[in-house]
C-alpha cells in the first residue's frame, strides 16, 4: 500500500482506493455497479449542498426580517434599515436559487438510474 496523489484534486490517497474519497473521481477501472453507485453518491452530495444552501438563505431572510422588526420602537419601520433590507433580499434570492437547484436536480436532471433489486 502506497500513498499517491489524486490526479484530479492532488490530495493524498491510498493506492488501494478505487475512488478518491475527496473528489469522487475513479482512480482505477470501475465495474458498472460501482460506477452507478458513484454516480448516485455524487447526486446525493449535490442534493445535500443545494438543501443546505437554501436553508442558509432562509436563515439570512429570517435574520433580516428580525433585524427590521427590532430596529424600530413600534415594529416594522419605513424605510427598513439597509443591512436588514440587504439580508432579506439576498435571503429571498438565495432561497429561490437553492430551491430551483433542488428542482433541477430532482426533475430536470433526474436521479441516477436505480434498477429494481439494486441496493443502490
Amino acid at each position: 500500500m502506497a500513498i499517491v496523489n489524486c490526479p484530479n484534486c492532488d490530495k493524498k490517497v491510498s493506492s488501494q482506493h478505487s475512488v478518491c474519497p475527496h473528489c469522487k473521481v475513479a482512480l482505477t477501472e470501475l465495474s458498472e455497479e460501482d460506477r452507478k453507485h458513484l454516480q448516485l453518491e455524487r447526486w446525493k452530495d449535490q442534493v445535500y449542498r443545494a438543501t443546505n444552501f437554501s436553508y442558509l438563505a432562509l436563515t439570512a431572510l429570517i435574520v433580516g426580517a428580525l433585524w427590521w422588526w427590532m430596529a424600530g420602537a413600534g415594529g416594522w419601520v419605513m424605510p427598513p434599515p439597509i443591512p436588514a433590507f440587504v439580508l432579506i433580499a439576498m435571503g429571498a434570492v438565495g432561497y429561490l436559487v437553492g430551491r430551483g437547484w433542488l428542482l433541477w436536480l430532482r426533475i430536470g436532471r433526474g436521479r441516477p438510474d436505480r434498477r429494481k433489486g439494486s441496493r443502490f
